[in-house]
């Protein structure tokens, strides 16, 4: 279970490096500045965007635009890791989403995860690593690739899958990733 710090670092507008429930991952509360961070941290493009994570389907409220039926896939979706491509709400800036009309939703089934949204709502995520490079698989590693640029390491004892979460989109059923 995730300490009481990590969210408390993200609610003073930080960046955390934390396990997910597929790899390791870097993570900030949806503020447009708090996302441009994250993608000068990563050294990627700010047209890409961002993964949102979730502990309920409350917490996505406002940034997705979605029909009742369409909820209860995303809730049905089992212990397989999947990410969602679904309509952008309004409270989905251009940051979260990049350069479509739709944003990558997860409601993550990893405790520290949970925990974390539990006490501090959705959070941004992506992969812990920087553009064109693998993603870092301990957090020893993360904290050598991103050193002081990070505010804090959330060392969760449970592990993720070590794979990339399936993609799919919700709107055409089309699997973006397998």
């Amino acid at each position: 279970m995730a300490t009481p710090r990590a969210a408390a670092i993200l609610k003073n507008n930080g960046i955390i490096v934390h396990q997910t429930d597929t790899v390791l991952g870097l993570a900030c509360l949806p503020k447009p500045t708090l996302l441009q961070r994250l993608g000068q941290l990563k050294r990627r493009s700010q047209t890409k965007g961002f993964i949102l994570l979730a502990s309920s389907i409350e917490q996505l409220h406002g940034y997705i635009q979605i029909e009742d039926e369409a909820l209860t896939v995303i809730q049905r979706a089992g212990s397989r890791p999947t990410t969602w491509l679904v309509n952008a709400g309004k409270h989905a800036g251009a940051g979260l989403i990049g350069e479509g009309h739709k944003v990558a939703v997860r409601l993550s089934q990893h405790a520290g995860v949970k925990s974390i949204c539990e006490k501090a709502g959705a959070i941004a995520s992506t992969s812990a690593n920087l553009s064109s490079l693998n993603t870092c698989s301990q957090f020893e590693q993360a904290r050598k690739m991103f050193g002081p640029h990070i505010d804090y390491i959330e060392c969760a004892p449970s592990t993720g899958s070590g794979q990339p979460s399936r993609i799919i989109d919700l709107a055409s059923g089309a699997v973006i990733r397998a």
